[in-house]
């Protein structure tokens, strides 16, 4: 069942994007997202550079700054991911959990990625990958459930670092995206080192990522979070006692 989980991650990428902006004829979203998963499970580092291409030419026709800024996004996330393409399009499982906002579920997730590092920075993107679809959609943002910017002036925009800026500034006019991103990806570098040392060390994680998820951000959705936590230190302490 692992075997299949990455390829899926591709093929959900590719296709939701490719029918989620306008450029491509009607039925080519699935039949991108078929091919990514193909690619994937036979080469999974051609895989994860085909799905992580897919987006490219929709982006560009709704702006060429926000073509060129997703393009260097990518390539730095191809490089990143080049000795566990397996694991590159983690974050795509970010948009998947939001809408049933289990977001705070992500660093026990995570803990498949073997690279501290490449563990943290997916979570991180995963959560800020859900906020940008949460805005493709016209949907309520994640952990705070607020409207997302109706436009950020970037259509058409041939400047990258214009397009660039934007998309900065309205991650700031959201802090509670970014503080979740910071806190959930720092659980997931805690949680192995918490699981080695015993159900204290568990507890101590449990309160610690309530602390970190709702202190810094009062306006998030507490209940999510505080389930995720729970959750996730019950886990932890069967797979320690067993």
């Amino acid at each position: 069942m692992a075997r299949f989980a990455a390829p899926a991650a591709a093929g959900v990428f590719a296709g939701w994007t490719a029918a989620a902006v306008p450029f491509f004829p009607f039925g080519f979203a699935p039949l991108l997202g078929l091919l990514a998963f193909g690619l994937t499970l036979l080469r999974p580092r051609l895989g994860l550079a085909f799905a992580l291409a897919v987006p490219v030419l929709p982006l560009g026709n709704t702006s060429s700054g926000l073509a060129l800024v997703y393009a260097a996004v990518a390539c730095a996330w191809l490089a990143l991911s080049w000795r566990s393409p397996r694991d590159g399009l983690f974050l795509a499982l970010g948009p998947l959990l939001a809408p049933i906002a289990a977001l705070g579920f992500l660093p026990l997730a995570a803990q498949g990625v073997r690279s501290i590092p490449r563990r943290a920075l997916q979570v991180a993107a995963a959560v800020v990958l859900a906020g940008l679809v949460a805005g493709l959609r016209h949907a309520p943002l994640p952990f705070t459930g607020s409207a997302p910017p109706r436009g950020l002036g970037i259509a058409g925009s041939e400047d990258p670092f214009a397009v660039a800026t934007a998309l900065w500034r309205a991650l700031l006019d959201h802090p509670a995206l970014l503080l979740e991103a910071i806190a959930l990806a720092a659980a997931a570098v805690v949680v192995p080192f918490a699981r080695e040392r015993g159900l204290w060390a568990i507890a101590g994680l449990g309160a610690a990522l309530i602390a970190i998820t709702l202190l810094p951000a009062p306006a998030v959705a507490a209940a999510p979070l505080v389930l995720a936590a729970w959750t996730t230190c019950t886990v932890l302490a069967l797979k320690a006692r067993s």
